[in-house]
This record gives structure tokens, C-alpha cells and sequence, in this order.
């Protein structure tokens, strides 16, 4: 259905085992005359699907990662959908051989050799290359909301050089979870789609942390007294709301020392602990770590 969200549409055509009479599990399903209504339910939706990717997909560059399966009947279902839809860019992502993969799927690979398309064949394995992409694409986004954020640092620090802005050195899970700190979401939960405008108060901040000498270690920067300051995005909302949200974090095995919030607001001056009871640390629940501060506080204590 097509309708704004605030996560890209996933669109789930086969493996899910909590509806089970509507799965594709084999070819008999689609040749077959129906014998129910599952079936016949099944039938409708492959149709729907099909006519979904029809529209959706349409001059979209696309991205397979392995497959170009064994189970052919599931290819032909793609390569039907396909037939139609033009993609400037197809991306093959399979350690197999193009003659074995022109064999498994030669619909999907005429149409991906059509003319107009731009198919490239990674010969890699789906883990490794979905770890680099991740890391780019962490990388990239990070920076720019550090970019974004540079008129800022300057309305804050005038004719203060901008400091470095990149990513370089930080391993792939550092990264996620830097970007769950820029969406200011808990480590259970995934950072959606980003509004690099909400972000601009966290930019400022890794700018002014960077501009004072720290430096990144995993994803809480390093002053040069040694203290640990992580940076998460207040949201706007109370700070002890803030702290609430990731109370129920595991312990790092170095803590941090601060943890400031950029758009989060002291209510009253109340410590967190008072405007919301915050849980004992312990192996199987962990407090929050550090003292968390609002941006006003970071500034008065000289962190940044």
C-alpha cells in the first residue's frame, strides 16, 4: 500500500513462517490448480506483489545479494516482476561464477543485461560486503551531519577552524551505534530513516569535542585528561527522559565519564534520579553510565 512511512517499505514475498499456508514453499503452488482458499489467497498475493515491484521499482538502482538462488521457481516469479521495470544500475553480489549464475537464473540475467542497464557482478560473499557497505554508508552519513553542522560550530566558536569531520578509523559496530547516538535511540533499537536537521545540535557537539583536542575512541570521544564523553541526541525532550531511554544498556567495558545531550532540557535542575528513579546497576540490569548533562552544562563544566 502506498502510503508515507518513516522507514523505507519492506516487501517480504517469501519465508515467513508466522502465515504459513500463504508462504511459497514450491512449485506446485503456483501450477496447481488451487485445492483452498490459501491457494487461491497465495495466487492473489504473489499478483499484488508483482504489480507492487512493477511500480516501486522503476528507474531504482537495485541491489542483489545471493539471490540468484537454486530455487528457480522463485527467481522466475523476480524475473516475471522484472520484466517490464527498467533499473539504471544492477548490482550482483555472489562469489559464483557468471557462467553458473547466467545458468541458475537466465531470466534475471537477460534482464539485467538489457539494454540501458549497468550490471555488476561483486564475486563476494553476502557477509564481507554487506559489513564494507554498512561501513560506508555509516561513514558517510556521520560526516555529514558533521558538515551540516558547521555554521553552527561557527555561530559558537567564530573563526574557529572546522576540524576534522571524518569517520575513518571506527569499526562497523562503533559506527552503528554512533548513529543510534545521532537519532538518539536505545541500543535495542534501530535508527531510521535520518533527519539530518535533528542532528544538527550532535554535530556541533563532535565538532567542538574534535576542535578541543578529543578524539574518537569506539564511539565516546577522549579528552585529553582521559575522561570518556559520549554524545546523545536529547530530542527536545527532558534529560531525565533522555537517560530513561538507555538505562537498560549493558556496561562498556570502559565507562563513560559524561554523557551529553544536546537538545535536552534540565527540569528544574532536578537530577535524573529523582524526576524518574533510575534501576541499580548489576550484571543483570546495568544503570546508565557516566553523568548526563545538557549541552547549557557541558559548556559551564568547559567540555567543550
Amino acid at each position: 500500500m502506498n502510503r508515507t512511512r518513516s522507514n523505507q517499505p519492506l516487501l517480504k514475498i517469501h519465508g515467513c513462517v508466522d502465515t504459513k499456508d500463504y508462504t511459497l514453499w514450491c512449485r506446485s503452488q503456483l501450477s496447481d490448480p488451487p485445492t483452498n482458499d490459501a491457494n487461491e489467497e497465495l495466487k492473489r498475493r504473489l499478483e499484488r506483489s508483482k504489480d507492487w515491484l512493477r511500480a516501486n521499482l522503476l528507474e531504482k538502482d537495485l541491489l542483489f545479494i545471493g539471490f540468484w538462488t537454486d530455487w528457480s521457481y522463485l527467481t522466475e516469479i523476480v524475473a516475471d516482476s522484472f520484466i517490464s521495470v527498467h533499473c539504471p544500475l544492477v548490482v550482483l553480489v555472489d562469489p559464483a561464477a557468471t557462467g553458473v549464475l547466467q545458468a541458475k537464473a537466465p531470466g534475471l540475467w537477460n534482464w539485467a543485461h538489457s539494454s540501458g542497464v549497468d550490471f555488476v557482478h561483486v564475486p563476494e560473499y553476502g557477509e564481507p560486503f554487506l559489513e564494507c557497505l554498512r561501513t560506508e554508508y555509516s561513514k558517510t552519513l556521520l560526516a555529514q551531519v558533521l558538515r551540516s553542522a558547521e555554521s553552527s560550530f561557527h555561530a559558537v566558536a567564530p573563526g574557529q577552524p572546522i576540524p576534522s569531520q571524518t569517520f575513518d578509523a571506527a569499526h562497523v559496530d562503533d559506527l552503528y551505534q554512533l548513529r543510534r547516538d545521532f537519532a538518539g535511540v536505545a541500543f535495542n533499537r534501530a535508527p531510521k530513516l535520518p533527519n539530518k536537521a535533528d542532528m544538527v545540535g550532535v554535530g556541533r557537539i563532535h565538532l567542538r569535542l574534535r576542535a578541543k583536542g578529543c578524539r574518537l575512541d569506539g564511539s565516546s570521544y577522549v579528552t585529553t585528561e582521559n575522561q570518556r564523553i559520549r554524545v546523545v541526541n536529547g530530542k527536545t525532550d527532558v534529560l531525565s527522559d533522555v537517560q530513561a531511554r538507555h538505562r537498560d544498556e549493558p556496561n562498556k567495558p570502559i565507562e563513560d565519564k559524561y554523557v551529553i545531550c544536546p537538545g535536552a532540557f534540565d527540569a528544574g535542575g532536578a537530577a535524573s534520579n529523582i524526576a524518574r528513579p533510575q534501576k541499580a546497576a548489576s550484571i543483570v540490569r546495568p544503570g546508565g553510565s557516566g553523568e548526563w548533562i545538557t549541552e547549557e552544562a557541558a559548556y559551564e563544566k568547559g567540555l567543550i
